[in-house]
Parts: structure tokens; C-alpha cells; sequence
């Protein structure tokens, strides 16, 4: 069983052609006053991770009053050795492009970690 694991994880780390780096929110007390920060302005957590993007599912467009409207939803791939949480700030860097998540929920596996992403994009 160990042994299919470890081929199965070996395979998956093969196709991870993309880097993820995550950061965290972080309370930090500056001058006795306790400030939040989140974004990119949070910890740190992982630097370039090899990790594969990939698009779940992209919806159909929807009309607000003010904008057009079309919700792309991903799933990130990557080692379970990766220390991800739910709402870290997640940048991932795709064929040259960078691209900014919020993580959700994710589902852990021995061989590797499915986190589930969604990104609104306003035409």
C-alpha cells in the first residue's frame, strides 16, 4: 500500500508545472494597537510550491445592473505536505500569468491535496 502512495504521489508531482505560494492572516500588535493583515500583506506560509492548476467548471454569463458577470471555478493540485487553510490568500503563477484565490475547502489525499478555488471575473 505505502508503495502505491508513493508511485501514485510520484506521478501526480510530475504534472505539477505551476507554483503556488500562500499567505495567511495575521493579527500583529504595532505601537499597542492590534492590526489584521490578510492578502499578500499576511504570512507567509508557502513560497513557489509546485503545484497544477486546472479549471473545474466556468458558467455561463449573467447580467447585474451595473456589469456582465461569469464565475470561474478551479481546483488547485499539490503535495500533502503543503500547509494550506481554508481563506489563506493563495497566489498561483500559471503559464506566465499570476492569478489570486482565496482557498475553500480542501480534500486531502496520502498522495496529494484537491483545493477548491473560485475567482469572479467582472467584464
Amino acid at each position: 500500500m505505502l508503495g502505491d502512495v508513493l508511485f501514485d504521489r510520484s506521478v501526480l508531482d510530475s504534472t505539477y508545472f505551476d507554483t503556488l505560494s500562500s499567505f495567511r492572516p495575521i493579527k500583529k500588535k504595532i505601537n499597542g494597537e492590534s492590526i489584521f493583515f490578510k492578502g499578500r500583506n499576511g504570512e507567509i506560509i508557502n513560497n513557489c510550491v509546485p503545484c497544477a492548476l486546472s479549471v473545474k467548471s466556468v458558467s455561463s454569463l449573467s447580467a447585474t445592473d451595473s456589469h456582465y458577470e461569469s464565475r470561474l471555478e478551479y481546483k488547485i493540485f499539490t503535495s500533502p505536505d503543503t500547509d494550506i487553510k481554508e481563506n489563506d490568500f493563495l497566489l498561483i503563477e500559471s503559464c506566465g500569468r499570476v492569478y489570486e484565490f482565496k482557498a475553500g475547502a480542501s480534500a486531502y489525499y496520502p498522495s496529494h491535496i484537491e483545493i477548491s478555488v473560485s475567482k469572479v471575473v467582472r467584464a
